[in-house]
């Protein structure tokens, strides 16, 4: 903005936290920090480009995290500014208190689902002891190769480093779902089509974590065998292509 400082500037974007619902939070606490600095309406009224900005900056943060957000319609024409003021207030508020709702239900879901698995209650997938002990070390290496690494930007790789440091913390010998152990496979792709061969120490932890996950679930679901991983393994068969 001409003259103007941004309110989400870069470097409050990258701290941002990975998760939608708390950076979404995180984004509304930043805002209101900001409008109840005001004394008066006339003082944000001054600043009211500021305002806009953040409006803006909502819309690309909901496109950008596929969250479904109802902005605020912004009046055009002399004397609207104090109107449109007050909804772009009004809009951060409710949003913030519906994420802090979110929040809420889904401590208590994932609680509920985890105690129901401690209790008996509820279907689960179990590793064994020297399973769950080989994930954890592979995890480990693989955030040791992320740190030292000089083919991820900056960026990349703090993101990639929060999501095993979430997704340790989280693992568990009996776990109702697999599904953030699935998403490595997306990190793997990612690291093999941007940097082929070196790639390579990283994708082969990745790949023998999932071999693992498709072996426990094979084993709950009582499926004989497991999933193949073409995309880690390097199999270049093609999908119509029929196998001997």
């Amino acid at each position: 903005m001409k003259g103007k400082r941004a309110l989400f500037d870069e470097g409050f974007i990258e701290e941002l936290p990975e998760d939608p619902i708390l950076a979404g939070r995180r984004v509304c606490e930043h805002f209101l920090r900001f409008d109840d600095g005001f004394k008066s309406t006339e003082e944000k009224l001054r600043t009211f480009e500021v305002y806009l900005d953040c409006i803006g900056f909502a819309r690309a943060f909901a496109e950008a995290k596929g969250l479904d957000v109802a902005l605020p319609e912004i009046e055009a024409g002399l004397g609207a500014d104090r109107w449109n003021l007050n909804k772009i207030v009004e809009f951060f508020e409710k949003w913030g208190k519906q994420l802090v709702a979110t929040m809420t239900n889904n401590v208590i879901d994932n609680a509920w689902e985890v105690y129901r698995v401690k209790l008996g209650t509820g279907w689960c997938y179990q590793f064994s002891e020297k399973d769950f002990d080989r994930v954890q070390h592979l995890i480990n290496e693989v955030r040791e190769l992320i740190s030292k690494s000089k083919y991820f930007e900056e960026d990349h790789k703090r993101r990639l480093l929060k999501r095993l440091e979430k997704l340790q913390a989280e693992l568990n010998k009996k776990m109702s779902n697999l599904d953030m152990l699935w998403g490595l496979i997306g990190d793997a792709g990612v690291a093999l089509g941007k940097f082929g061969k070196n790639a390579k120490p990283f994708t082969d932890r990745i790949g023998e974590i999932l071999q693992i996950v498709c072996r426990t679930q094979a084993k709950a679901e009582d499926v004989k065998g497991t999933l193949p991983l073409r995309l880690l393994t390097g199999d270049q068969t093609e999908p119509n292509e029929k196998e001997s």
